[in-house]
């Protein structure tokens, strides 16, 4: 079932920590074992278990691999998640790139990086999904044929040779590509590197896969200010602490444990208040602030004023351009970076001064 289940990770992961902390005092895990355990869920995992019963009910619908299809394996990896896609293209057409081409999902894959994985390197992250890939879908990969592996990482071109290409990266680092590079021996593909914007599907559920927030264990220190002696009691006072006596600790640290933030959704598109910019809306913004056209402006009021092939956004219509970069920030990519957000909005927009808008956007997000 959760082959289908294409936000599995992110949404089981507090599920999964009660599970694992009611079974640490049990002898065995099994059904039976489980059957006799009482567990509390938190106001946390209660939302969890209510978004679980929802993905449920959204589960993606799965095709039939066919003989003859496209098999692609497209991968991607996070700070804190990575999720592998397999999906299959009956019909490929050379004249389109990947994300053109008429997919169909065959499984999908995704997981968090837990323990000491959270310390690798990126190429080790970038890497990691693509080996479970062939470890559990052999069945899927392993054909007469070979199958088009899509990655948006361009150093994993080269990580099958990474002692001639990849001086720069640790020599403990190349021994484990090297190992992991050697299960992929068997089969037959063609690795073939995408950039962010067109690998969509892999990059916001590697995202989302380790979207959450851990508890933050905080330190507070407890200090006593010293001041100098006034009677002697204090100074034979200190003098027993050092030879061994009940010493009072200057600091007592205490761990105080913050519980973590109700998960939420993309915000703020998920947002009942937003609203999406339209033709319209931007055609009526552009007539308010008709007096501010430049000289490079085309066009009529009715069918919208252009400059060249792009949607003039007027400089002072502050509300709209915050909108366009909310959508920008927020789309498909989950949390684009500035690059890709001027690309993007470039793609339709002119928008004067937009690298600075764009940075002022980050430092306040």
């Amino acid at each position: 079932m959760r082959d289908s289940l294409l936000d599995y990770a992110r949404v089981a992961q507090p599920l999964q920590e009660a599970f694992d902390v009611a079974f640490s005092q049990a002898s065995r895990r099994t059904k039976r074992v489980a059957s006799g355990i009482a567990v509390d869920l938190s106001e946390l995992e209660r939302i969890a278990y209510d978004q679980m019963k929802a993905l449920l009910s959204l589960s993606a619908t799965l095709a039939f691999p066919r003989e003859g299809s496209t098999i692609c394996l497209l991968t991607d990896a996070s700070n804190a998640g990575w999720f592998a896609l397999v999906t299959q293209v009956v019909h490929w057409q050379q004249c389109k790139e990947v994300h053109e081409q008429q997919h169909e999902l065959l499984i999908c894959l995704s997981g968090t990086f837990t323990g000491s994985q959270r310390n690798w390197s990126i190429i080790e992250k970038e890497v990691y999904p693509i080996i479970c890939a062939c470890e559990k879908l052999s069945y899927l990969l392993l054909r007469p044929g070979d199958f088009r592996l899509y990655c948006d990482h361009r150093n994993l071109l080269y990580v099958f040779t990474p002692g001639i290409h990849n001086k720069e990266v640790k020599k403990h680092i190349r021994g484990k590509l090297l190992r992991w590079s050697m299960k992929l021996m068997k089969y037959r593909y063609e690795i073939e590197y995408i950039d962010g914007e067109s690998n969509t599907w892999a990059d916001m559920l590697s995202r989302w896969a380790g979207n959450h927030d851990p508890a933050v264990s905080l330190k507070v220190m407890q200090l006593r200010k010293r001041t100098r002696d006034v009677a002697t009691g204090n100074h034979q006072q200190r003098k027993r602490r050092r030879r061994g006596g009940n010493k009072p600790m200057a600091s007592s640290p205490q761990q105080m444990q913050v519980p973590s933030p109700r998960p939420q959704q993309l915000r703020p598109l998920d947002d009942t208040e937003f609203e999406w910019p339209t033709f319209t809306t931007i055609r009526e913004i552009q007539q308010q602030h008709v007096h501010e056209r430049p000289n490079s402006v085309t066009g009529y009021a009715e069918k919208g004023l252009w400059i060249m092939d792009k949607l003039w956004i007027p400089s002072n219509a502050h509300a709209l351009v915050q909108r366009l970069l909310v959508v920008a920030h927020c789309g498909s990519q989950a949390h684009r970076g500035r690059d890709a957000m001027i690309t993007c909005v470039r793609r339709y927009f002119a928008v004067r001064h937009l690298r600075a808008r764009v940075d002022r956007f980050h430092r306040l997000a």
